[in-house]
């Protein structure tokens, strides 16, 4: 049987085997451990699991390494803005320029 044949008809995988957790395991860790769209992919070159997406789902997030590199950081609150970026004024009346020296203009 070639892999055509066996991507044409994959074989049927019932959700709560140990046979479809090894697959699952194999399939996700030769990805790198990458995402469900990737990890499903590989597996349904072969097999089709019953209920895959949900599956692959939870496989991912009970997996131990993407647990640990998924963490969120810890993000510094923005800084205060000064007061007179604050107050209301009328527009252009306060101009920042970043990057030049002092400039100097004459009141015609």
């Amino acid at each position: 049987m070639d892999f055509i044949e066996v991507a044409r008809h994959p074989a049927l995988l019932p959700r709560d085997n140990p046979f479809t957790v090894l697959v699952m395991r194999i399939a996700h860790e030769s990805d790198a451990h990458s995402g469900v769209k990737d990890t499903l992919t590989d597996v349904r070159n072969q097999y089709w699991i019953l209920q895959g997406r949900s599956y692959a789902r939870q496989y991912i997030n009970e997996c131990v390494l993407c647990r640990r590199y998924a963490v969120s950081h810890y993000r510094l609150p923005p800084a205060p803005l000064p007061n007179f970026h604050v107050k209301q004024s009328f527009p252009f009346s306060v101009v920042g320029v970043d990057f030049t020296g002092p400039l100097t203009y004459i009141t015609a």
